[in-house]
């Protein structure tokens, strides 16, 4: 029988996925299933995933049965909510997020979302069957700013794993919203080196959104905020046809803009 480990929750909190009116699909409500560990330790985690022990396991983390998750699903799917895997990161459970997918599916045949950090092409192509929709974290430009945003050791090929995820994933259809948070510290040549990254992928396959998200200050972060003004601004010069940009300021509320 399979253990849940999520972060604690009365029932699943719920946001909109609003880059789906970018692709002509009304904005809907997503309930967040957050799994309660991680591989990347990314100092500004909107989880405070930063704090985790020695197995990656986010400390406040608790486990839950899947009778207990089941009911959650059920209410979820009745509620008009499409299910998304969160963390965390459902890649750290790879056998217990195909169970929540191939439950929805089967009960209900819907299929589900996955908020991932990019790092794991096995996950997505497992769950590739029963996904509509992704946000896929693509953290930085090169695999060095990447490692330091998710407060990773120096490592080479992570870019391009994260590539090969929207890549896969858009080939089979499934709609990618690309994710990219900008601190104050971020170039606009680095935007420039990601959007013509994510453009060829849009040339080729289509599917894929970018937004621009504001890194709004932590306490326990030592990385400098950004500007809203000039994040939006950005995000606005760097849109095209084949690639729609958006803009968030905070996680929270319909601060989302899209160009």
């Amino acid at each position: 029988m399979s253990i849940f480990t999520m972060l604690p929750f009365v029932k699943p909190e719920v946001r909109k996925a609003y880059f789906l009116k970018a692709f002509g699909r009304a904005e809907e409500s997503m309930a967040i299933f957050s799994f309660g560990a991680c591989n990347y330790n990314c100092p500004y985690c909107k989880r405070d995933g930063q704090f985790k022990g020695d197995d990656n396991q986010i400390l406040r983390a608790q486990t839950y049965a899947w009778s207990e998750i089941k009911a959650h699903l059920d209410r979820a799917v009745a509620a008009g909510q499409r299910v998304r895997l969160s963390g965390g990161d459902p890649c750290m459970f790879p056998k217990q997020s195909l169970q929540i997918a191939e439950y929805v599916w089967g009960e209900y045949g819907q299929k589900i979302s996955i908020a991932h950090n990019g790092s794991s092409l096995a996950l997505v192509e497992e769950l590739l069957p029963y996904l509509d929709y992704a946000a896929i974290d693509v953290k930085g430009a090169t695999d060095e700013s990447l490692a330091r945003r998710a407060g990773l050791k120096p490592g080479r090929g992570r870019v391009e794993r994260t590539l090969s995820v929207i890549k896969t994933l858009t080939a089979a259809g499934v709609l990618v919203d690309a994710r990219t948070c900008v601190f104050g510290d971020t170039s606009r040549e680095e935007l420039l080196a990601i959007r013509a990254m994510l453009l060829d992928v849009a040339c080729s396959n289509g599917g894929v959104f970018w937004t621009l998200r504001k890194y709004n200050e932590i306490a326990s972060c030592d990385f400098v905020p950004g500007d809203a003004t000039l994040i939006k601004a950005y995000a606005e010069q760097l849109a095209t046809p084949e690639l729609k940009v958006g803009f968030r300021d905070k996680w929270t509320g319909a601060t989302f803009s899209i160009f």
